[in-house]
């Protein structure tokens, strides 16, 4: 999913409705692969950074949590049409 959401953040993905189309990707749906990847990397540190440095302060949890529900927000006002496309790029996303 992180290759998806890194192709849907530079504007342009190839279509699943046209063979060697691409399609624009709204600014809606950026929004959702930049924070996917935001809220990813977020979670990586949690679980595997062990220095004692690693810990997160009670802001930046509260600011995984507002980009979290800007990125639900944003996903509800995705076409139909281009969810259904960023869903299927991420089911077939290993499958090249």
């Amino acid at each position: 999913m992180k290759e998806v959401a890194k192709r849907h953040q530079t504007g342009k993905v190839e279509s699943w409705r046209v063979r060697g189309g691409t399609s624009q990707v709204s600014r809606n749906l950026g929004t959702v692969a930049t924070t996917f990847l935001q809220l990813q990397e977020g979670r990586h540190r949690a679980d595997y950074d062990l220095s004692p440095t690693a810990r997160f302060s009670r802001q930046e949890a509260i600011n995984f949590v507002e980009l979290a529900d800007q990125a639900l927000a944003a996903w509800a006002r995705v076409s139909p049409d281009e969810a259904v496309g960023f869903v299927l790029a991420c089911l077939g996303a290993g499958r090249r």
